[in-house]
């Protein structure tokens, strides 16, 4: 088990050195499909679901922060990558996370690097 454990520390350490964000040329265009759609700062996920150990699920719990702020149904976003069951989009309002389910119209896109969450 240490052998392993430290396997997994040597692999997050290499990769936390190569993050990248996702290029902008591999982004997808995409729509929202619901009304009132929050979108968040940061995923709830992180080095956990990136590595494959489990990611939380669509729910939030009440001590995670609030949205930034709303999208509407219609807003059109451009998809960088995706983390769980969220999204990193960007938008005219900015940039955020928002629920997969929420946005129609992508095409599959990346899953997240490192360095975008």
């Amino acid at each position: 088990m240490p052998v392993v454990l430290a396997l997994l520390v040597t692999a997050m350490l290499v990769s936390a050195g190569a993050a990248h964000a996702v290029p902008w040329y591999m982004w997808r265009d995409g729509v929202v499909s619901e009304d009132e759609a929050p979108v968040y700062a940061e995923s709830v996920d992180g080095w956990a679901c990136h590595i494959g150990l489990g990611c939380r699920s669509a729910e939030r719990t009440p001590d995670d922060p609030p949205p930034i702020w709303t999208a509407q149904r219609g807003d059109p976003v451009q998809v960088e990558c995706y983390l769980g069951e969220y999204y990193k989009i960007h938008a005219d309002r900015g940039e955020g996370w928002i629920l997969i389910s929420y946005v129609a119209d992508v095409n599959k896109p990346v899953g997240c690097y490192a360095g975008d969450f």
